[in-house]
């Protein structure tokens, strides 16, 4: 009895967790077409860090660095 309880259970399971693929693919392969228009690309110099609402701001050394 106990077999065929997990022999269903585990049919029932195999079924439902072969679903649909959730990610937005496109054509050209991307998987989140909006993220391509929203990526910022470039060098980065650290000016300041917040952190728990508190501003603090980059010393000589960290402003130097690219990011």
């Amino acid at each position: 009895m106990k077999n065929k309880l997990y022999i269903a259970l585990f049919i029932a399971m195999w079924l439902f967790s072969c679903g649909s693929d959730d990610n937005d693919s496109t054509d050209n392969g991307n998987i989140n077409p909006k993220m391509e228009e929203d990526t910022i690309i470039g060098k980065w110099k650290l000016i300041s860090v917040t952190e728990d609402n508190e501003t603090e701001l980059a010393s000589n050394c960290e402003k130097k660095s690219i990011i």
